[in-house]
């Protein structure tokens, strides 16, 4: 379903005005002794979709360029992480009072997190995004789901569900910044002449839904904000 969903993707992305070129990668399929061991090793269970996904492809990668005035620019990027890839993000921070390092998150969680959180929740690396922000999938219980992390720090409820992320992606020609909808800001200029040029209907209902309103419809849920004056880095572990 996946692979023919991306076929279908890039063949409507080739018959777009103003399109360079479109690539698509894919990868052998992960198999289900390596799931297994991910699994074990992370103490998680993948959920039936994603687990899917990797059955189907190690990892992906659609991406587009358009061209102006004979410049051409990256247009859409759609590439979610190997399994070897898909890894959890932890923080280190400081202590601003003290000036002393601690790799203890959990130590400044009241001063980090946002109202409704009590711990930085368990969370692995889906994609990045052209503009740097990270899709991030969540896996503790009160917060399931696909997320994205802002440049800002913030973190922001896509959907639900791997699934429900892929179709988004896919409705939005995987056009760069997409995911900043679902957040408090707007994209870039550029994105959103992107938007207009491309997909205008999708341009039309995310400037007359809120992203409150969207979430509420998906799954409740609290963004995260974070004191970036303490962060010092994010820190990948497999």
């Amino acid at each position: 379903m996946f692979l023919k969903t991306f076929q279908d993707l890039k063949d409507i992305i080739v018959n777009k005005p103003g399109v360079y070129d479109v690539y698509l990668k894919t990868n052998e399929p992960v198999s289900e002794e390596k799931i297994q061991i991910w699994e074990s090793l992370n103490g998680l269970t993948l959920p039936s979709d994603l687990k899917d996904f990797y059955l189907t492809t190690d990892g992906i990668e659609l991406g587009w360029y358009s061209i102006c005035n004979e410049k051409t620019s990256a247009a859409g990027l759609i590439k979610i992480n190997k399994l070897e890839d898909f890894k959890s993000i932890k923080l280190n921070c400081i202590n601003l009072d003290e000036e002393t390092k601690n790799d203890d998150f959990e130590v400044f969680v009241n001063s980090f997190l946002g109202p409704g959180f009590n711990r930085w929740p368990i969370n692995y690396e889906l994609e990045k995004c052209l503009n740097g922000a990270t899709v991030i999938f969540v896996f503790s219980d009160n917060q399931k789901g696909v997320f994205i992390l802002n440049n800002d720090l913030s973190i922001h409820k896509i959907c639900c569900t791997f699934q429900q992320y892929i179709r988004l992606a896919v409705v939005h020609l995987g056009l760069q910044d997409w995911q900043i909808w679902y957040t408090d800001d707007a994209p870039i200029p550029s994105s959103q002449q992107l938007c207009s040029l491309y997909t205008p209907e999708r341009l039309f209902l995310n400037t007359r839904e809120s992203h409150e309103q969207f979430s509420a419809n998906l799954e409740n849920g609290v963004p995260v904000s974070l004191n970036s004056r303490k962060l010092l880095n994010f820190e990948f572990s497999g």
